[in-house]
């Protein structure tokens, strides 16, 4: 493989408030004008959030097409950065299908990147989560008549709040925890990071209009260069995370034309992975609102959809609500979007990190490349089965999440242990099981105490609350089983009975003060362990001549213990988050319940009202 000569075209835009700001998008073409009149597909590569390297993204679909075709993806992105700037695939070719396909980048990072430079343009995260809900609460009071008899007031409103809050709280934490794996060497990857880029950039799409349409002209100004090249060849898009917004209303806005771009009659297939195009159809739904197309493809020429979410991440769903707008309208006549091509699964292992592991997944691309782009004729490729859950990930990312969250209760208790025994009875000797043993017990427990505490925070489902009580009791009877009945170092009635009073005070105190989040629990928690630990300090093994180890441990020890007892609840909430909101979809089916999604008729009589 080498690089040919091909067409660029810089558009140049000014952006940035005062400073004018000048930033180029670039589009390239890789062809060669030997092969231009083999080329019958033209692959259209759309990046998501982040900031993101040119040619990037032209590098993970190329090499995806290589591997489909069972050939080396040796391209490297210095490929891409030559006096031609351009790749493309010549003889002698690691597979003769190759010729046939030419690829093109829309790279419009550059255009949120100088709003993120100016630092003075963007929102906080954590206000403009604020904002986001307030558009919620905004839309339900706006449009009573849409949603008659169901539950739903302020609180629940001033919860979300204040979940998303700690929860931009929680990936903070996450972020140092990313940090020590970094360099542990288990793995790369900033997560607060992809916060900030993913909010940055849904900003800039959603609410920054004059950054939008120089987006969307990015877009445009690739696909009409596509065309260009190749006159005669389909064009499939590819687009990833909130490049798929990008690509949706760049594809409504040139369909509503009233001469359509030549290109629009060229495209055939359209890949979202990561998608969050539901979420601004629910947030932002003025963004998708407009005329109906001006002209529609036959019926054998619509635009083949495929979406592919891992249920894992946070960003990506399925669109089921995208799927209802198309039906709802004249655009079911140029997109061909069934049920079937929205395709869920778990493959990867990692919340967060879900979102960017679409890339390295052959079978998500071979799935597309065999039902959408079809280079070729073998009927056995079309008929291959949708990407499967990988089992593996799909319950050791149910369980391990816990057993991490277990550990650090296990480490929170371990420590004062260590110091109160020390300090009672500094010459006393316990066995490794007769350790391990107590603070696996009193671990349990007070993840118990954390869960029957914090559910009620995260949902107001009330079989989730039931469940929390429940797993409160049953970590209290299995913690007094490993420690024994007649253990006196674990007195189950006075530390039961202690425990239900902190609970219960923690989140009545929470719903007083909804912004103390974690405080009443860790402090309540704090001073009644350590009242118990005094009551029953004595009781251990006694000192040879009553006497005492060094106090100070004992303080120190209970700092960490704080520390590591608000880390853990802190993870849990976000794993828990992640599991019921995220994951099973509840967040999207609670939202779409008291907000649903309006009709052309519905949208038409509010907007006569509003005028």
């Amino acid at each position: 493989m080498d690089g040919v000569a091909s067409q660029q075209t810089t558009s140049t835009v000014a952006v940035g408030g005062a400073t004018g700001v000048v930033v180029e998008t670039k589009t390239t073409v890789g062809a060669s004008a030997s092969s231009s009149d083999k080329v019958t597909k033209v692959v259209v590569a759309v990046h998501g959030v982040g900031d993101q390297h040119q040619y990037a993204t032209i590098q993970s679909v190329v090499g995806q097409f290589c591997r489909y075709y069972k050939a080396p993806p040796a391209t490297p992105l210095g490929s891409f950065h030559n006096e031609r700037q351009t790749y493309a695939f010549q003889p002698p070719l690691p597979a003769p299908q190759l010729e046939k396909l030419a690829f093109a980048e829309v790279y419009w990072a550059t255009i949120p990147r100088a709003a993120v430079t100016e630092r003075h343009t963007l929102e906080d995260a954590k206000k403009w989560a604020s904002t986001i809900v307030e558009r919620l609460r905004l839309r339900w009071n706006q449009e009573p008549d849409n949603h008659p008899g169901i539950a739903c007031d302020d609180s629940e409103f001033r919860l979300l709040k204040q979940v998303l809050t700690e929860m931009i709280q929680t990936v903070a934490v996450l972020e140092r925890l990313c940090f020590l794996a970094d360099r542990a060497g288990l793995f790369t990857f900033d997560l607060r990071k992809l916060l900030d880029d993913y909010l940055g950039d849904v900003q800039v799409v959603a609410e920054f209009g004059d950054s939008r349409h120089k987006i969307i002209k990015a877009f445009s100004d690739v696909m009409e260069n596509a065309n260009k090249e190749y006159p005669n060849a389909e064009i499939y898009v590819i687009a990833h995370s909130e490049g798929t917004v990008v690509s949706f209303l760049g594809l409504l806005q040139a369909f509503r034309q009233p001469v359509p771009p030549t290109w629009t009659t060229r495209v055939r297939g359209l890949m979202t992975i990561g998608s969050p195009i539901d979420k601004h159809l629910m947030l932002w739904p003025e963004l998708f609102e407009g005329d109906g197309p001006a002209c529609c493809p036959t019926s054998n020429e619509r635009i083949q959809w495929c979406n592919y979410y891992d249920r894992g991440d946070p960003i990506g769903f399925e669109l089921d609500d995208t799927r209802l707008w198309i039906a709802q309208r004249p655009w079911g006549k140029v997109f061909d979007f069934q049920p079937h091509n929205d395709i869920g699964f778990i493959r990867y292992p990692f919340p967060g990190k879900a979102h960017v592991d679409y890339w390295e997944d052959e079978a998500v691309f071979g799935h597309f490349i065999r039902s959408v782009v079809k280079p070729d004729a073998d009927a056995a490729s079309l008929k291959a089965s949708t990407p499967k859950d990988d089992q593996i990930y799909k319950w050791s990312s149910y369980v391990l999440p816990y057993v991490g969250v277990y550990l650090l209760f296990f480490l929170a208790i371990y420590f004062p242990f260590k110091a109160l025994n020390g300090y009672a009875s500094p010459d006393a000797h316990f066995s490794l099981r007769e350790i391990a043993l107590d603070v696996a017990a009193v671990a349990l427990f007070l993840m118990g105490i954390t869960i029957a505490a914090r559910i009620p925070r995260l949902t107001r489902l009330l079989h989730f609350r039931l469940l929390g009580w429940g797993l409160f009791g049953s970590s209290a009877l299995l913690a007094w089983s490993m420690a024994g009945a007649d253990d006196s170092r674990l007195n189950g009635a006075l530390l039961g009975a202690a425990s239900v009073a902190v609970v219960v005070i923690s989140r009545v105190l929470c719903r007083v003060r909804p912004g103390w989040g974690l405080k009443p629990l860790i402090l309540l928690g704090s001073f009644m362990f350590l009242g118990v630990a005094a009551y029953l300090g004595y009781s251990m093994t006694p000192a040879p001549d009553n006497e005492t180890g060094k106090l100070w441990p004992v303080f120190l020890a209970l700092g960490g213990f704080m520390y590591l007892w608000w880390l853990a609840a802190l993870i849990f909430d976000l794993v828990f988050v992640w599991h019921v909101h995220v994951r099973q979809s509840t967040a999207m089916k609670r939202l779409r319940t008291i907000l649903p999604q309006r009709g052309p008729q519905q949208t038409a009589a509010s907007e006569k009202m509003a005028a």
